[in-house]
């Protein structure tokens, strides 16, 4: 749905107060995002001189890395819920009319608040088993790796929340790619 159809989430009160903080909790997840994706890019950088200038690589680059990329993998899944950009194939359903796209749209909101409890639930107990293992050169607990699956999980329940509500209210979901009518325009036209 784009920004013309239906009332943006700033024309409700209500929801525009509770967009305000998630506004904000998406503005430093993208910042916490570009400062893991530049760890990164160093650290790697780093093994590589390490290992070819003088060959001698460190160990611990590789794990801190993997670690910071599981973390990056899991937020930047939960950004990309609230902006609704993840892979989507709308071909058929832009063609259908905007009452039946927005009862699409419930049930798809639904169905991820739905998965998302589940995955929450049983991420739970994942979590508890995981705190007796270690990372093999950090000696950090598997439980850090697997708090960046369920803080993802976490953030896309709330982002799916907030989608939910605003298809309820019948206001259009927050969001860049959600708001930006050029972008909707391409990608519904093909080109």
């Amino acid at each position: 749905m784009s920004a013309k159809e239906g009332s943006g989430v700033r024309e409700h009160p209500a929801l525009a107060k509770v967009s305000r903080v998630i506004d904000v909790i998406q503005s430093a997840l993208l910042v916490i995002l570009v400062l893991i994706t530049a760890a990164i890019a160093l650290l790697l950088f780093i093994q590589v001189a390490l290992r070819f200038i003088f060959h001698n690589s460190q160990s611990w680059i590789d794990e801190t890395s993997r670690i910071a990329f599981i973390w990056m993998t899991f937020l930047g899944s939960a950004v990309l819920i609230r902006e609704r950009g993840h892979l989507a194939i709308d071909f058929f359903t832009a063609l259908l009319p905007d009452r039946v796209q927005r009862i699409i749209d419930f049930i798809i909101n639904l169905a991820l608040i739905a998965l998302f409890v589940v995955l929450l639930s049983v991420g739970g107990e994942a979590l508890a088993a995981s705190s007796v293992l270690e990372t093999p050169t950090l000696h950090i607990p598997r439980s850090f790796l697997t708090l960046a699956v369920l803080v993802g999980y976490a953030l896309s329940l709330l982002y799916a929340i907030e989608l939910f509500v605003c298809t309820v209210a019948g206001a259009s979901p927050p969001g860049a790619l959600a708001q930006d009518d050029e972008f909707d325009a391409v990608t519904r036209s093909g080109t």
